[in-house]
């Protein structure tokens, strides 16, 4: 699942795209039938995108989900494309709209739907998928990714070898995260991720 791409919308798409695909990898590396790259396989193409094949062959997978997000106003419309890894060709495409404040209904209806191509792809039973089972809250959600991208841009100021600027993103994330743990106190991905800024923190 590569990382899908932002259109529109500002930094709330960057969020919601960014959300939408680390869910797809979550939830297609539930299915026992399927072998799935982790997210920091995916990372490696973020930002910088060979051909699909090669892409393919670096991965090693005989399929390759891609998609954009754009949003308008208080809609999110979502195209997700199913490509063969070999020759880069598209089998299936869909596209998928919806309010902004039904986000995870989208991610639960995207992340079917794209089992139900694979499927047809891999010919074999893929099961229904252990669906999103960590917050309800909309509003944290949001924060979380809020605080990965400051991650993100920490992670990159530390490639510049700016380390102030990486300490400022990271002191921003940890913040991020505490709202987030407010929104949803029951919710642990929050404290987790607290847990590995201030180890990072503290490196």
């Amino acid at each position: 699942v590569l990382y899908f791409s932002a259109e529109g919308g500002g930094s709330q798409a960057k969020l919601l795209a960014t959300g939408i695909t680390e869910s797809l990898i979550d939830q297609l590396s539930t299915v026992k039938a399927l072998t799935v790259v982790s997210r920091n396989g995916s990372e490696l193409f973020r930002y910088h995108r060979p051909s699909l094949d090669s892409i393919g062959r670096a991965l090693q997978v005989g399929t390759i989900v891609d998609g954009r997000v754009a949003v308008a106003d208080d809609q999110v419309r979502v195209t997700v494309s199913m490509i063969d890894a070999k020759d880069g060709a598209q089998f299936d495409s869909k596209d998928f709209q919806s309010k902004l404040a039904d986000i995870f209904a989208l991610q639960d209806s995207l992340s079917q739907q794209v089992a139900d191509f694979l499927r047809q792809k891999v010919g074999q039973e893929i099961g229904q998928i252990d669906l999103r089972s960590t917050t309800h809250s909309v509003k944290a959600w949001e924060l979380l990714q809020k605080a990965s991208l400051a991650q993100e841009q920490a992670d990159r100021a530390l490639g510049r070898h700016d380390v102030s600027t990486a300490s400022e993103e990271l002191v921003l994330a940890d913040s991020t995260l505490a709202q987030a743990e407010a929104a949803d106190p029951t919710w642990v991905a929050p404290v987790v991720r607290r847990g590995w800024l201030a180890e990072q923190q503290c490196r």
